[in-house]
Parts: C-alpha cells; sequence; structure tokens
C-alpha cells in the first residue's frame, strides 16, 4: 500500500516571505534620567499587523527590540513597519545588571532538587513607573515605525500631564 498526502495551506508561500523587521533602539528615561532594567512593548495600533515587539532596559536605560513572533524559535531582531503604542512596565521576570553582561553563560546545574517557580509581578506592587505608561489602554506614548535603523528616545514623567502629546514623550533619533 502506498499513501501519498498533500499539505496545502500550511505556511507561506515562497512569493509572500512575510513582514520586514526594522531594528529598532533606544533609549529609556524617567524625568531626564535612565531607567533601568524595565520592560519596553511596542503594541501595535491603526491596523497595523502582528503582535509587536518587546525588550528590555540595561543599566544606561538603553533597549533593544525584539519581534513578538508566536510561530519561531528563535528571536528576530527589530519590529515590522507600522503604528505603535509604547507600554514601559516592571518586567515579568526580575532582570538585573549581570543579565546584560558580554558573554554571560551561566546557568544552574542540573539537581535532583525541584526548580523554584517565578512567580507573576504583583499588579499592587510598587513601581517607579507611573500608571499611566503601565497599559495598553491608557498610555498615551505611541511611535510610527518607517525608517531602516529606527532610535527611539522614550521619556517618561513622574508626573505626566493629563493630555501629554505622543509626539513629545518619544522621539526618533536618526
Amino acid at each position: 500500500m502506498i499513501t501519498v498526502a498533500a499539505i496545502t495551506g500550511c505556511g507561506k508561500a515562497a512569493s509572500n516571505p512575510g513582514p520586514s523587521f526594522i531594528p529598532v533602539s533606544g533609549t529609556l528615561t524617567l524625568d531626564g534620567q535612565p531607567l533601568p532594567f524595565k520592560s519596553v512593548r511596542l503594541s501595535p495600533t491603526g491596523g497595523t499587523e502582528g503582535r509587536g515587539a518587546a525588550g528590555y532596559s540595561d543599566p544606561e536605560g538603553r533597549f533593544h527590540l525584539v519581534a513578538v513572533v508566536s510561530d519561531k524559535l528563535h528571536d528576530i531582531t527589530g519590529c515590522p513597519p507600522g503604528h505603535y503604542r509604547v507600554i514601559v512596565n516592571e518586567p515579568m521576570i526580575p532582570i538585573s545588571e549581570a543579565d546584560f553582561e558580554t558573554g554571560n553563560q551561566t546557568s544552574a546545574a542540573p539537581t535532583a532538587e525541584p526548580a523554584v517557580a517565578i512567580l507573576l509581578p504583583d499588579p499592587n506592587a510598587k513601581s517607579d513607573i507611573p500608571a499611566v505608561y503601565r497599559s495598553d489602554n491608557t498610555s498615551p506614548l505611541e511611535v510610527e515605525i518607517r525608517e531602516e535603523n529606527t532610535t527611539l528616545t522614550v521619556e517618561l514623567q513622574s508626573q505626566p500631564s493629563q493630555s501629554p502629546s505622543p509626539a513629545d514623550a518619544v522621539q526618533h533619533d536618526t
């Protein structure tokens, strides 16, 4: 018996390689001072397809974004072109300066002991990020990714105005 199976409709056609990814890096500040060890996420708006991009700020507040792509087994540097809301939050997993050291290959040795569970951050926990910037629904920060090699400056204020201008809060540095 010979079985022939044809699979159609699974994956993208060779003529449609998918979205392009623009390298995006930047600096995150709070009241003009670097804001280290925070999560920076771009959430699509205005019909932009995809799931956006995210990254973490280092000790100097610098970040590099990686695309959020559900069907890939490796990181894709950058973000698809489009319009995004910028959300800044505490990271889900605590990070420190050691996480940004070049060549940091530390890992826990296997043991017979059960692994320690990592809990999600308490939404009521104190954060130095003003609440307005921590939600898709309230963040006034918006950006359009359209240029090759985009560099952003994301400026947060401890006391944001009632109607902050998105253009004043996220700037393109080319």
